[in-house]
Parts: C-alpha cells; structure tokens; sequence
C-alpha cells in the first residue's frame, strides 16, 4: 500500500492492471558488480513478462568500462548491449541469455516486475506483515507464524 499509488502510475501507463503483477522488486547493484550470464528457468518464466525501470542508472551512452551494461541474446555468442535507460520502461526476455555489469561509480537500481497476461491471472493469495516469501529457481514459499505453504511449481 506504501508504495502503490506510485506503482499503479506505472502499470496503468504501460497498459498493466495490477492484478497481473506477480512479482514485483527494487534491485540494487553496487558499483563494481556483475550478474554473470544465465538465463531464467522455470514455469514462471515461460508465462509472465520480465520488466525493468532503471531509476538510478548510467546515461547508456559512453564507453563500457564507465557505464551500466546490460547484454542480452539468444546465445552467449550472440549477446550484444541493450541500452537500459533511465525511467524506460524494457521488457526483457529472461529466457534469453543476459548478464549485466556495473562499471559506473554508483550503485544501479532498476524496478523489476512481472506480469501475466489478462487470461493467464489466477487466484491470488493475500501477503501480511508477518509474511516470510522464499523464492526458489523454480517454487515459491510463503511462511508465518504457523505454516509454509507452497504456491507453485
């Protein structure tokens, strides 16, 4: 609810209802780091669309050894840079191969989610403040005070 109104200002411009965001993240990547090469796995990723928002991020158009870069492709091969700007809203194919590094002096954060398709939503569960969510590769635990109960596969 804190951050709401802010996030449904981003879905609705995108076309997004949400209800179809099942997952949704700040993520930080301190100056100097990378995320080496993978590709994501699992069900939810062959159903839901992966998107970034970079908020805090290089001006994507200098030299390499200065900057956020992002490489992406269907072969480790074939990856070439992918400009991930500034409050650009990119879907990424997180099958395809990718990877990122962060040569800039400061730390990268980009707002990350994923959505479904209207069709594709189903039930969804209702989180508390005492809720503990753990995320597999490929499950997703949600813990309290006196259960664990798994939602997928």
């Amino acid at each position: 609810e804190k951050w709401s109104l802010e996030l449904n200002s981003i879905f609705d411009q995108l076309g997004i209802s949400p209800k179809q965001v099942i997952r949704c993240l700040l993520a930080e990547l301190p100056s100097g780091k990378r995320i080496p090469v993978h590709h994501d796995t699992g069900l939810w990723s062959t159903r839901s669309h992966r998107v970034h928002v970079p908020l805090v991020t290089s001006s994507q158009d200098g030299s390499e050894q200065e900057e956020v870069v992002v490489r992406v492709g269907p072969l480790e091969s074939e990856m070439k840079r992918a400009p991930f700007q500034f409050g650009h809203a990119v879907e990424l194919n997180n099958r395809a191969k990718h990877e990122v590094e962060n040569n800039w002096n400061k730390n990268r954060v980009h707002l990350i989610f994923d959505y479904l398709e209207e069709s594709d939503v189903v039930n969804c569960i209702s989180l508390t403040t005492e809720s503990v969510v753990e995320q597999t590769r490929r499950q997703i635990f949600v813990h309290d005070d006196s259960s664990q109960m798994k939602y997928s596969k």
